[in-house]
């Protein structure tokens, strides 16, 4: 090759680095503020950063805005709280005709009552400009996210883990819902599908809602699987759709409580025996 050609191709391949670079450092700053304004529940500016696909699909920016903060009102209100959320570096991008992907691997840490919890995901930054600006798509309800933009299926997108409980504090407790002209509480996620609740006792599983669920108290409890976020599809098969997005369980101290079982059971729905 002459010495011309190969500094023409050197030059191509500095560019392309550079302007990786750059895409990398923009996608970092404006994840940054998507993420700081999730966490401070500035939900208009959360929002205007979501993957546009995703805010028509819920009825445009205004609507989704109502609907995001009716949620974080039943979150709060059901003892929930987002603590931090920790971004790795972008990954490597992908793109597939006018659209740029990057998948960004996450730490989310929450509250809920006396525990903290632990979960690792990703979401992803999205741009149809060249890299200009980038929007981000959580990757919850990633069937739907497949289904209307299928490039997403190739991208190499790590699963999401199972919450992991990291600390107790002993002062809090689980919140009481009073039961007195209290509306049902469906407890949802960004997907807008519920997650299954079950009630473990005696070695059998039965199928809860949250009216039943109210009924359990704190000391009942011996142990939770929270399991909200992490994706089996199997699970639909034993506990129905809501199970889409995860299954929360709840094992009754029976060794204590033996029949405490027969208290509420009549209102739940046997599903099996415990796995």
């Amino acid at each position: 090759m002459k010495p011309f050609l190969i500094s023409i191709s050197l030059f191509i391949l500095i560019s392309s680095v550079i302007h990786a670079q750059d895409h990398k450092a923009k996608i970092k700053q404006t994840a940054s503020i998507y993420i700081d304004a999730f966490l401070k529940s500035d939900i208009p500016k959360t929002v205007q950063y979501m993957y546009p696909k995703y805010v028509n699909a819920h009825g445009g920016k205004d609507s989704l805005i109502k609907t995001i903060q009716n949620d974080n009102k039943v979150n709060e209100a059901g003892g929930a709280k987002l603590k931090s959320i920790i971004m790795d570096e972008p990954g490597k991008e992908a793109k597939y005709g006018n659209t740029i992907f990057s998948v960004i691997a996450d730490s989310i840490t929450f509250q809920y009552g006396p525990g903290t919890y632990y979960m690792k995901s990703a979401f992803i930054a999205i741009s149809n400009d060249d890299g200009k600006s980038w929007t981000f798509a959580s990757t919850a309800d990633l069937n739907w996210l497949i289904s209307v933009q299928p490039e997403v299926a190739k991208l190499n997108i790590p699963p999401t883990t199972p919450m992991q409980i990291i600390s107790i504090d002993p002062s809090k407790q689980f919140p009481v819902q009073s039961t007195n002209n209290t509306p049902t509480i469906k407890y949802k996620l960004i997907g807008r599908r519920a997650i299954a609740m079950v009630v473990v006792t005696h070695n059998k599983e039965y199928l809860a809602d949250t009216s039943s669920i109210r009924l359990i108290k704190d000391k009942w409890i011996k142990s939770m699987v929270i399991g909200a976020f992490t994706v089996n599809p199997d699970d639909t098969v034993k506990y129905g759709a809501n199970a889409m997005n995860g299954v929360n369980k709840y094992i009754i101290d029976d060794e204590h409580y033996p029949k405490i079982y027969l208290q509420f059971i009549g209102l739940m729905k046997y599903v099996g025996p415990a796995d």
